[in-house]
């Protein structure tokens, strides 16, 4: 196996089918959880090294010695990111819609909550939660971000991409009294909408990216890494990489249809140096705009070696 894992568990988008299959796969000894100082679940090691000791660098130490580990919790993605290889990190994620009301329904049975659904959607502390815990990190920089309404297949990629075998524990856990989308009104459902758009965005454009990783698997072709960091209507500055390829990608810069020039994604980026990516790091690209009136949007970035466009 050989493989260290950081996932990301949003609650309600099938995480922990997902955490039990890899606890299958992995091993009750390669296996760790943090779920909160306060929570059971919590594994041993995380709690001494994380919340008594305070030393993030204890758990990397312990954890890389094993020759696997898988390690999952409700944690934004920022608590432990430079630990990890940026595509060793992986999450589920879920039409909001549909997290919204699963998380509402197991508040109701397993915390307590008495309030009414549009309490629950007006606090802050339930809106956006998937992009909230995810978003810090670009996109396109995640290892393998799966659609909980495409379980199994994100499953099967899983195991193709990296080589493992999790077996499928997908659990069809029915809440007592389930409130179901069918069922809402139509001013409820805006109100949810309303309140999760970010949730909205994030989740339609993982929904596209996982489109892309199937086909590129399909065409036998690497998926590239990367995200564009900033664009106006002067420069375009991202980034591009692939696993375990030591080659300078060529980003080809199109103005919608037109083509206008080619860059190589050489650049620096310290920050990736520090998440292992390939070529210590020197994934960066830049590009100037010359040809005026150029809307930022108008702008494609595409990998020439595969077709894939960095977003």
């Amino acid at each position: 196996m050989g493989q260290h894992f950081l996932f990301v568990h949003i609650p309600k988008t099938a995480g922990t089918s997902f955490r039990l299959s890899a606890q299958a796969y992995f091993g009750d000894d390669h296996t760790f959880f943090d779920y909160s100082q306060e929570s059971t679940e919590t594994s041993a090691l995380i709690r001494q090294s994380i919340y008594v000791k305070q030393d993030p660098h204890l758990l990397y130490d312990k954890l890389s010695k094993l020759p696997c580990s898988f390690f999952s919790g409700h944690f934004p993605t920022t608590k432990y990111m430079l630990l990890y290889k940026t595509s060793r990190i992986v999450s589920f994620v879920r039409d909001p819609i549909h997290q919204v009301l699963s998380h509402y329904n197991h508040y109701k049975n397993h915390h307590g909550y008495q309030e009414s659904l549009m309490t629950f959607v007006e606090d802050p502390r339930f809106q956006n939660l998937q992009s909230r815990l995810l978003s810090k990190k670009p996109m396109g920089l995640y290892g393998f971000l799966g659609i909980t309404e495409k379980y199994r297949e994100s499953l099967d990629l899983f195991n193709q991409l990296y080589q493992t075998k999790l077996p499928y524990l997908h659990l069809n856990r029915s809440e007592k009294d389930a409130l179901k989308a069918r069922e809402l009104d139509t001013e409820t459902l805006h109100a949810i909408e309303q309140a999760n758009a970010r949730d909205i965005s994030f989740y339609r454009r993982a929904v596209a990216q996982l489109a892309v990783r199937q086909r590129l698997h399909r065409e036998k072709k690497p998926f590239t890494f990367g995200c564009i960091q900033e664009k106006t209507d002067s420069k375009i500055l991202g980034c591009a990489f692939q696993e375990d390829n030591d080659a300078a990608l060529t980003i080809d810069i199109y103005a919608k249809e037109e083509y206008l020039a080619s860059v190589t994604a050489k650049d620096f980026k310290p920050g990736l140096a520090l998440q292992g990516v390939s070529r210590r790091g020197y994934v960066g690209f830049e590009y100037q705009l010359t040809k005026k009136n150029l809307a930022p949007e108008a702008i494609r970035c595409i990998v020439k070696e595969t077709g894939q466009e960095i977003v």
